[in-house]
């Protein structure tokens, strides 16, 4: 019997202490995209641009949506293998996303690090692509990875890029 007692207080106070409604504390609303007190911003965003080597431009979306163009240095390209490195800058014209304080804002990163993988088990003519971005100007830190695909499709000029980016912006 005594146990019957305990286990229903037991049950009881759980009870109590169980709500459907998310608990707020000081009516503070958590903020995903701010990475701590920091100020900056955990970012995930979507590019596709077209063109020719070494310029492509475009448009991204997801947490920063902008305008893109990227230059590369055709003559720091080197090659190992199937894979090419090369060096290149991206420019961001913002016009919307999570970062209130870069809309209608200039930033530029600069990528030192750019591989392109030839695949000749899989599609030969889709490149997989990896590499990683840091601020140059217009924002005190970005630092950017990306993954994605080169396409040269039927070989008719412009030729697709399509990358996914992750990192922090700190405007």
């Amino acid at each position: 019997m005594k146990r019957l007692f305990f286990a229903l207080v037991f049950v009881g106070v759980l009870a109590l202490g169980c709500t459907t409604e998310p608990t707020n504390v000081d009516g503070d609303i958590p903020t995903f995209g701010v990475a701590g007190n920091s100020g900056c911003y955990t970012v995930n965003i979507t590019s596709h641009a077209a063109g020719v080597f070494p310029a492509f431009s475009g448009t991204t979306t997801g947490d920063v949506e902008a305008t893109i163009s990227t230059a590369f240095d055709a003559g720091a390209s080197v090659t190992h293998g199937v894979v090419i490195g090369n060096e290149g800058r991206t420019t961001w014209n913002v016009t919307g996303g999570i970062i209130p304080e870069l809309i209608g804002e200039v930033f530029e990163t600069e990528s030192k690090s750019n591989l392109t993988i030839l695949q000749p088990d899989n599609d030969p003519f889709v490149f997989r692509l990896n590499g990683a971005g840091q601020a140059s100007s217009g924002v005190s830190k970005a630092n950017l990875t990306f993954h994605g695909s080169f396409d040269l499709g039927d070989f008719v000029p412009p030729f697709d890029v399509d990358l996914v980016w992750h990192g922090v912006i700190c405007p």
